[in-house]
């Protein structure tokens, strides 16, 4: 029973503090799938439909994904993986 009670006490009150570091949940619209051998199988859309008020809306469902090391409001670190595309290779040429 103590144990049942310490267990629940951690999952209600420090959840925070006992969250890996190296990883956040971050709002992720679209999923790759990749096989072991590396090659790509599908794209998977993850979205889920919530009420705004009178409304549905979609919105990218939370995932947990690895940490930036760095601040990258500059746009000079972006993480392959996780940030958009664009953000990752840059802008189209001409633009």
């Amino acid at each position: 029973m103590l144990v049942q009670a310490l267990a629940r006490y951690a999952d209600d009150y420090l959840k925070d503090q006992l969250s890996d570091v190296a990883w956040e949940q971050k709002p992720v619209r679209w999923a790759l799938e990749i096989s072991r051998l590396g090659t790509f199988m599908a794209s998977v859309q993850r979205i889920a439909s919530v009420a705004r008020g009178k409304k549905q809306v979609e919105v990218p469902m939370l995932m947990s994904v690895p940490r930036s090391p760095v601040n990258r409001n500059r746009g000079e670190h972006p993480l392959l993986g996780t940030d958009a595309i664009a953000y990752v290779l840059g802008p189209a040429p001409g633009r």
